[in-house]
């Protein structure tokens, strides 16, 4: 039976893919639609993001299990403590009921682990594109790219990370999870990382729109616009562009990290260059470059046309010649090119910014037809013009 857009929008999963792919593509839109970086590579912080929400809650949380609890364990596993190895899901499971025992330590390694996260994201951000930060942009795209599909190849084949088979993760939210299920809540897991999901969007969203609107975010699409001509006003573009992938790779990181708690077991292959870079890209460009309510309009139109198809595979199915497992490239490939064709500003274009609010540059204009002299007027910072 087919689910309707409405039955789709109600499912707590769709409103989860938004916000973690909000995230994503914020960051997306202040490297490649604010500051001109083409970031082809996007899912490699999104890679480490999740390694880093895989491996720490487990490694870490077998560590500081108490002893008693160590000789039990090893006990039943034959000796084997090792989190990635034949045992795994049975010591994930052991892990996520001491964590509902100790709701203090499981808060604490998720905060960690998002920290984690996020520095680890910021520093492979910047050893990614280092080589090639000072080369023209399509040397940086391709560096990138191919950067991100080495450490898809080695965490994919990784024994820490439990190879080709992955891993179950323990679950450090299981503590929010029996408060909602106390209180009635359904698919508790998944809102209990959907209220913390949101949260860090709506502050990523607000960052965003403070940094368009502050001097450093005209002198990122100062640089987008010309390099020589920044360079020419002494302004180190290189050292700009490397400081900004620091910060998109740290909240694709988190994201990651928040993707991985909700989903609880690592396959690399999950973290694909399709699903978390040309899906990301082909968000940005419908909403709009450089525009973040734009984005997030793209995000939200596709991924709930991603989620349509998922649900209605077998409602589908009879009426396409292919399986519709293939239906989810077809419609990225020709929306990117029906856009690129049709709107390539996107649904909504990039907005004007103006560096005083405009009422006052209305009164300092009008004040210069009048031909006096005006008196300074004082903008944000306290300094006047």
């Amino acid at each position: 039976m087919a689910i309707p857009v409405i039955g789709v929008a109600l499912q707590p999963s769709f409103w989860l893919w938004v916000a973690v792919y909000s995230i994503v593509a914020l960051s997306l839109n202040l490297e490649a639609g604010i500051t001109g970086i083409p970031n082809f590579g996007k899912h490699l912080p999104v890679i480490i993001g999740a390694v880093v929400a895989a491996a720490l809650p487990g490694y870490l949380g077998v560590a500081l299990l108490p002893e008693s609890l160590k000789q039990q364990l090893a006990s039943t596993t034959g000796g084997s403590l090792n989190y990635a190895g034949e045992y795994n899901a049975f010591i994930a499971e052991v892990l996520t009921k001491y964590y509902a025992a100790h709701p203090g330590l499981a808060a604490g390694l998720f905060l960690l682990a998002l920290a984690v996260a996020a520095a680890l994201g910021a520093v492979v951000g910047w050893l990614a594109a280092y080589p090639a930060a000072r080369l023209r942009a399509d040397y940086l795209a391709i560096l990138l790219l191919a950067a991100a599909e080495a450490t898809l190849r080695v965490a994919y084949n990784a024994p820490q990370l439990g190879g080709t088979l992955g891993l179950t993760v323990p679950n450090t939210l299981v503590w929010l999870d029996s408060m909602l299920r106390g209180a009635g809540v359904p698919h508790a897991h998944t809102v209990s990382v959907l209220l913390i999901t949101l949260l860090i969007a709506a502050l990523t969203y607000a960052y965003m729109e403070l940094l368009a609107r502050a001097p450093v975010g005209r002198l990122l699409k100062s640089i987008r616009e010309n390099e020589v001509a920044a360079e020419s006003l002494g302004k180190d573009v290189a050292r700009i562009k490397l400081k900004t992938l620091m910060v998109g790779s740290a909240l694709a990181a988190l994201a990651g990290a928040l993707f991985m708690t909700w989903s609880l077991g690592w396959i690399a292959t999950t973290y694909n260059r399709v699903s978390w870079t040309f899906w990301v890209w082909a968000m940005m460009i419908l909403g709009g470059m450089a525009n973040n309510l734009g984005v997030l309009l793209g995000v939200f139109t596709l991924v709930l046309v991603r989620q349509m198809i998922t649900y209605n595979k077998t409602a589908i199915a009879p009426y396409l010649p292919f399986d519709p497992a293939w239906l989810d490239y077809l419609v990225l490939g020709s929306l990117l090119v029906i856009l690129l064709m049709v709107r390539p500003q996107g649904l909504l274009p990039e907005k004007t910014t103006y560096p005083l609010p405009r009422k006052r540059l209305e009164e300092k204009a009008q004040g210069l037809r009048a031909g006096g002299a005006q008196p300074a007027v004082e903008v944000e910072g306290g300094s006047k013009v």
